[in-house]
């Protein structure tokens, strides 16, 4: 019966309010008409369809029965929030003599329920531990939160809610919490650095310091003499080549020489007359003379060269097996280094 009459009060006050208002007859026909709709729906239970109804009459023809019928769809679908911040807007709407007396009683229903909603109304305290000076973003439900409401009490609808904080550099924290009515409920998220590198670092064990540990007098380093048996092998590598490289050089000189010895037998004309009438047989056989001459040369560089290797190794393993328990002092580091001159291949060495 209470909802017929308020009905009722609801067309005739749009009617008086609509002369005082310039819309045009088409505008206030259809806030009636969706005002009605309205009405029928809350009726019905339909909650939602009541409060889009009532929504679109007020975007069309303002009357705070309008915004009572919002504030009581809100509070049905649970949105206390939104139902008290409409009932404080009916409550601090100025009315003029002339306002019908369904707006003065939609402002006293008003009040009255806002009292009774007050304290039904749940309240979260969003506490941030670990937060940063700058950077800090706070979500509930998905949207944002505002950053000074941290520490405050704030109203909630009752229901489930996600809060989520997060920060440059630092683990996003987040907490998932159902709130009844009239409960005073509080969310404290902790933030905390991201990555290793903002870990304390382990603390080193407490002991007695080992000394370092130096060269092992037993093992074979480069400054004793066991390291004489690398270059011992190289020089023996290196004369056993010049050896090879003599002996191949020389067989080219032997070949040479002969080769124009036959040339040059070939071109006298008798035994008694040694001298080759034909050119170019005695350009080549100048030829193969000069050729015999360089593979000599380079026999001997060979040689030399194999010989001096072959003794140097020889001298260098037997100081390893003679005396190599004795350890040289830094100033009496063994070296070898290859001497080059004219015709003369060697090595010369610190041992």
């Amino acid at each position: 019966m209470r909802l017929r009459i308020c009905a009722a009060a609801l067309l005739c006050s749009m009617s008086l309010a609509s002369a005082a208002i310039a819309q045009s007859d088409q505008e206030r026909a259809g806030a009636r008409a969706a005002a009605m709709q309205g009405v029928q729906a809350f009726q019905a239970g339909n909650y939602k369809d009541a409060l889009s109804f009532m929504e679109r009459a007020e975007s069309l023809v303002h009357a705070p029965p309008h915004l009572l019928y919002m504030a009581r769809a809100h509070e049905k679908l649970g949105n206390l929030v939104q139902a008290r911040e409409t009932y404080l807007k009916i409550g601090r709407e100025r009315l003029a003599p002339t306002d019908p007396d369904a707006f003065r009683e939609a402002q006293a229903s008003a009040a009255q329920e806002l009292r009774a909603l007050e304290p039904r109304i749940p309240t979260v305290t969003v506490k941030i531990e670990g937060a940063p000076a700058s950077g800090l973003s706070i979500t509930m439900d998905g949207q944002p939160l505002a950053v000074a409401l941290v520490g405050v009490p704030t109203p909630m609808n009752p229901g489930e809610h996600a809060f989520e904080a997060t920060a440059p550099g630092m683990l996003p924290a987040s907490q998932r919490i159902t709130v009844a009515e009239s409960a005073k409920e509080t969310v404290v998220l902790t933030l905390q650095a991201s990555g290793e590198a903002s870990a304390p670092p382990a603390a080193a064990p407490v002991g007695p310091v080992q000394p370092a540990a130096g060269p092992d007098p037993s093992a074979d380093t480069g400054s004793g003499s066991g390291s004489l048996k690398i270059p011992a092998y190289v020089a023996l590598g290196v004369g056993v080549a010049g050896a090879a490289v003599g002996t191949v050089f020389l067989l080219s000189a032997s070949s040479d020489s002969s080769e124009a010895d036959d040339k040059f037998d070939a071109c006298v004309g008798s035994a008694a007359d040694k001298t080759c009438r034909d050119p170019d047989a005695q350009q080549e056989i100048e030829n193969l003379d000069e050729s015999a001459a360089s593979s000599k040369t380079l026999s001997f560089v060979g040689f030399t060269v194999g010989a001096v290797g072959i003794a140097t190794g020889v001298a260098l393993l037997l100081i390893d097996g003679g005396g190599g328990r004795e350890q040289p002092s830094a100033a009496k580091t063994r070296s070898l280094t290859p001497v080059l001159g004219y015709r003369f291949v060697g090595l010369s060495g610190r041992f």
